[in-house]
């Protein structure tokens, strides 16, 4: 079997993940390229690195991207619905307006993601970590939060309606008000948190 180049062009990504499903450890890496408005859907992107790559409004609909490495990429308004991100590590990137409905992050590493908007209903957070993650009206209706790490994340306005496994969460410290000036901390910040889950509208400015 030919080996595949360490790192490819966006042309060369698409024709890789076009076939059948690549083995674990293919080691497909793509460093600033323009994949926007590109199609994986259904692809397997297994442990995939993607670097600064431009994909906003990509198609990632069913993709296997499980422990993949994503870092300052732009996935603003990409679709992930359905996608299996499980055990991948994602930093510095955006999915601000993403569609991500019943999207997999189990074991996933969230730090410094800018998830504003997003709608994460349905999705399975279960042992994810969430560090500096701005999830500000980002829909989480119906998600699965069990064992569920929150550190410095930022919750203002954030739909929980229906969120599960909430009371197993690690709860460290969330964001709870637009300006970013009010943090809460340990069983504080889990009952804003269940505070939210039971409210039909957004949550207001903690007092």
């Amino acid at each position: 079997m030919t080996s595949l180049p360490e790192r490819l062009t966006a042309h060369e990504l698409m024709l890789h993940t076009s076939g059948d499903p690549r083995p674990q450890g293919s080691g497909l890496v793509a460093h600033g390229e323009d994949l926007h408005g590109e199609d994986f859907a259904g692809r397997s992107l297994l442990e995939v690195t993607l670097i600064d790559c431009d994909l906003m409004g990509a198609r990632f609909t069913g993709t296997n991207l499980a422990g993949s490495l994503l870092h300052g990429c732009d996935l603003t308004r990409a679709d992930l619905s359905g996608a299996n991100v499980n055990k991948a590590q994602l930093s510095g990137v955006r999915l601000v307006e993403a569609r991500a409905a019943g999207v997999g992050l189990r074991s996933a590493e969230l730090v410094d993601v800018d998830a504003r908007r997003a709608d994460l209903t349905g999705a399975d957070l279960t042992d994810a970590l969430l560090v500096r993650t701005d999830l500000r009206h980002a829909l989480l209706t119906g998600a699965d939060v069990r064992y569920t790490s929150f550190d410095a994340t930022w919750v203002w306005g954030v739909t929980l309606t229906g969120v599960r496994n909430l009371d197993s969460a690690r709860v460290i410290s969330v964001i709870v008000n637009e300006a970013g000036t009010q943090v809460l901390s340990g069983d504080a910040a889990l009952d804003w948190l269940r505070n939210a889950s039971r409210s039909t509208g957004f949550p207001r400015d903690h007092a």
